[in-house]
């Protein structure tokens, strides 16, 4: 694509209030503050404390009217303050602007004026003539403020525009637009729950009446309403109600939103947030660097993902915020929108809860108990509608009494019965009697949920139903159970039961799943999950329950993700966070798998063990790029245990009657880091402590070179996983193997070099965070000896031949070295 003139020099110019206009700013209010604040205040350094002393003499006006600005200087770091921060800080702040002189002033008020005028330009196009005024102007500017012109008139003059920089700045530009554009609409409901089959309208109309109530008697403040009770008895349900009324009814002519935050637990209240934030159009670069920043907790994540969309907040007339199934008001409460907090719009708060006993009763708050049920008459519609069997009201009501009245309760009993079509309501309360009184006490003690024991067991009889008479959804069902109970893909599912049945339409397969009424989907129909009574009755179930599943099938299910994914791509990084819980899921059970299932591992490996691995390697590295690197180190010892075996047959044959002595040494080395390695498949309760994967030594010799790297991915990565799970020795202990694999090669290349450099440069910082001073100077100046000669090399006119150098054991070398330079690589970078 080719580019104006006019459009080249509106970039150009965009460049220059973007960059060189802020930066001339942030001299110019450090120039001011030092001027009139260093003796009582202190030379302004960018620190908290700078911004405090600024922030304490603004009056409470500014303080209002400038809250959000305020909001993004706190940390007292100019270089993360806008030209828009910037200017309130120097021409209209209670400290600095009255103090300015007025040529000072005028010309920091010109440079505000030139860039608003560019933020104004619909076309995108400059002409040359309107181009030069501009800049003259603020040439002008600079020259008055004694600021360096340099780049100024380095952009003034120029005539070609660098791809790169033209990138960043458009992508600059994109993100301010997207970020000050209107604001859109949206309402995200909790999952459709398939006991959602009647609207709960009484009640949705007085808690509505009642919210309304309260936000009006406390306008401009966040109110709070909370619904309360044990798990099934539609609290999730009548939220969503209660939102999508909400949503159809607001009458105003500024946007709204309607948001659920699943509050289950920090993973999903992070994800949650994620989503929030991005719905917001709050800045992709913003989010990533938060989530996936390796100094911040997981709470902090979270607080500051929080603190990114309450900006964005301000822009919608009204709001309704759905913080769903809170197991835990006292900690969740720092993390969640607080009652009582002043609001630009009418924001309002719906809790889901189990934990009553700490609802606060104030003027902002209003608490709704569902522990009693639905009302009779909605009961007897729950019961009719999703069994398609209606009796005398007086029976239905019996049962639905026999119920609790509870909403999971109903739905489950309805798809009991409408599987079981030759039982009448009669019958299935004799079951009912029959299984309360057979059901042991420890059966449902074992739950501390406080759930009625009539909701357990029908939910019961109502899952041997369902997968008994169906081969698709036992499968399905199977897949579920040895995943996390978060959104998964319904095409993962149907994947999965494909595998196991594989006669089976595919359409029709994926039908009988979503119109299962033992789960939940989205509100785009992509995903699916169980209500968090049948999960747990899942995990008891004994045919479907986790240890029946085909992890190797299961694990394929993520291929596709896994192959496509980029760990430089934001959309890539933010998607793979909702699979974290289910990838922990799968560490826990594959590896008692592999131990139990030998025959079929080796089998299965033998035939897929190359997309395996590289799945294995992926999820190992989403886990690292997250923080999981618990979770990730079990992802890189499975792998580390199928390859590194023949990794070390093959090195031996390598250097077979070779006189280098070292090579023993090492050998016992590289044994010992198996042996680490394999750890992953102990206290499984076996017989052994590691699986025997010796038939795959044909596989592995079978390898081409390319696919031989996949050891040295493995191992880089999992040293960083040990780096920053503080396992400092065994990481140094892998970075001297990998160094006396550099000294067995005959010939020293660039490759070799460089590799070399890497490790040294790796030891010197890992003896820093060992405190250990003689390795610090001893690794330093060899690596310098090194850098040296690579510079050398690099200089010289022969420097491509070491690209290409065809030495097949110098080549094959330096990968086996890189494996273990990575293995022992530290928290610095990712391979």
């Amino acid at each position: 694509m080719e580019y104006s003139v006019k459009e080249l020099n509106y970039f150009r110019l965009c460049k220059i209030v973007t960059s060189v206009i802020p930066e001339g700013l942030r001299e110019i209010f450090k120039q001011q503050w030092d001027t009139h604040y260093t003796s009582t205040h202190g030379e302004w350094k960018d620190t908290p404390a700078n911004f405090a002393s600024f922030q304490s003499m603004e009056s409470p006006r500014n303080r209002t009217k400038n809250k959000r600005l305020l909001g993004n200087m706190n940390n007292g770091d100019r270089t993360n303050w806008d030209s828009t921060c910037l200017s309130y800080a120097i021409l209209f702040s209670d400290s600095i602007g009255p103090r300015l002189h007025p040529n000072v002033k005028k010309s920091v008020d010109i440079l505000r004026e030139s860039r608003n005028e560019v933020a104004h330009n619909a076309n995108g196009r400059l002409a040359d003539v309107d181009f030069q005024a501009s800049v003259r102007k603020i040439l002008t500017a600079f020259i008055k403020l004694k600021l360096d012109t340099t780049e100024l008139l380095e952009l003034k003059n120029q005539t070609s525009f660098p791809t790169n920089e033209f990138n960043a700045i458009k992508k600059e530009l994109d993100d301010e637009k997207k970020r000050n554009a209107e604001p859109i609409p949206f309402c995200v409901l909790p999952p459709k729950s398939f006991h959602d089959q009647i609207t709960r309208e009484h009640e949705v109309q007085d808690i509505s009446k009642k919210m309304k109530e309260l936000s009006n008697r406390k306008m401009g403040e966040t109110t709070t309403v909370y619904l309360s009770g044990n798990p099934g008895c539609g609290k999730s349900v009548l939220a969503g109600q209660i939102g999508d009324q909400y949503f159809d009814s607001d009458d105003t002519k500024q946007p709204a939103f309607v948001m659920t935050i699943n509050a289950t637990n920090m993973d999903t209240l992070l994800q949650s947030y994620v989503d929030f934030a991005a719905r917001l159009n709050c800045y992709p670069d913003s989010i990533i660097k938060i989530t996936t920043s390796k100094v911040l907790s997981q709470g902090k994540q979270i607080l500051q993902i929080k603190a990114l969309a309450a900006k964005q907040v301000d822009k919608y007339a009204s709001w309704l915020m759905i913080v769903d199934n809170v197991t835990n008001l006292t900690i969740y409460s720092i993390y969640c929108p607080k009652y009582g907090e002043k609001t630009s719009g009418v924001g309002q708060i719906l809790v889901t809860t189990q934990d009553e006993h700490c609802i606060q009763d104030n003027i902002h708050t209003h608490h709704v108990s569902l522990k009693r049920g639905m009302s009779e008459g909605d009961a007897i519609k729950v019961l009719s509608n999703i069994s398609a069997i209606r009796e005398d009201d007086e029976r239905m009501l019996e049962v639905a009494k026999s119920l609790d009245l509870q909403p999971l309760a109903l739905a489950c009993a309805g798809v009991y019965m409408k599987k079981a079509t030759s039982t009448t309501w009669k019958q299935f309360l004799e079951e009912l009697d029959q299984g309360k009184r057979e059901a042991t006490e420890k059966m449902f003690q074992e739950s501390s949920l406080n759930n009625p024991m009539s909701m357990t067991l029908v939910v019961e009889m109502a899952l041997e139903r369902e997968t008994s008479g169906s081969k698709v959804l036992f499968h399905a069902f199977e897949f579920l159970s040895v995943l996390a109970n978060d959104p998964i893909p319904i095409k993962n599912v149907v994947e999965y039961v494909m595998k196991c049945l594989p006669q089976e339409d595919e359409e029709v397969m994926a039908s009988t799943i979503t119109s299962s009424s033992l789960v939940m989907t989205s509100d785009d129909g992509g995903e699916l999950l169980t209500h968090q009574v049948v999960y747990r009755r899942l995990q008891d179930h004994d045919q479907v329950k986790g240890k029946n599943a085909d992890m190797f099938s299961v694990t394929a299910t993520f291929s596709n993700l896994l192959q496509i994914f980029d760990k430089n791509a934001i959309k890539d990084i933010v998607k793979s966070r909702g699979f974290l819980n289910h990838f922990e899921r799968l560490s826990i059970f594959l590896p008692s798998y592999i131990v139990q299932e030998q025959s079929k591992c080796q089998s299965y490996l033998n035939e897929h063990g190359e997309t395996f691995i590289n799945d294995l390697n992926t999820i190992g590295s989403i886990c690292i790029i997250h923080g999981k690197f618990k979770i990730a180190k079990v992802f890189f010892q499975l792998s580390l245990s199928i390859q590194l075996p023949f990794f070390i047959k093959e090195m031996e044959n390598l250097f077979v009657g070779s006189e280098i002595v070292n090579f023993n040494l090492v050998r016992k080395r590289l044994d010992l880091i198996l042996k680490n390695a394999r750890s992953v498949f102990k206290d499984k309760k076996d017989s052994c402590d590691f699986p025997d994967l010796t038939v795959l030594s044909c596989y592995q010799e079978s390898r081409d070179e390319i696919g031989k790297r996949n050891i040295a991915e493995t191992l880089s990565s999992i040293g960083i996983a040990l780096s920053n799970l503080g396992e400092f020795s065994e990481a140094r202990e892998c970075h001297k193997v990998a160094l006396e694999i550099c000294e067995l090669e005959y010939v020293f290349s660039y490759l070799w070099l460089k590799l070399k450099a890497a490790i040294l440069d790796n030891l010197v910082e890992l003896s820093k965070e060992m405190k250990d001073e003689n390795d610090v100077k001893l690794y330093s100046k060899e690596s310098r000896i090194i850098n040296e000669k690579i510079k050398k090399i690099a200089l010289s006119s022969e420097s491509k031949s070491f690209y290409s150098k065809g030495l097949d054991l110098n080549a094959y070398g330096y990968i086996k070295a890189s494996s273990y330079y990575g293995l022992g690589k530290s928290k610095y970078s990712l391979a």
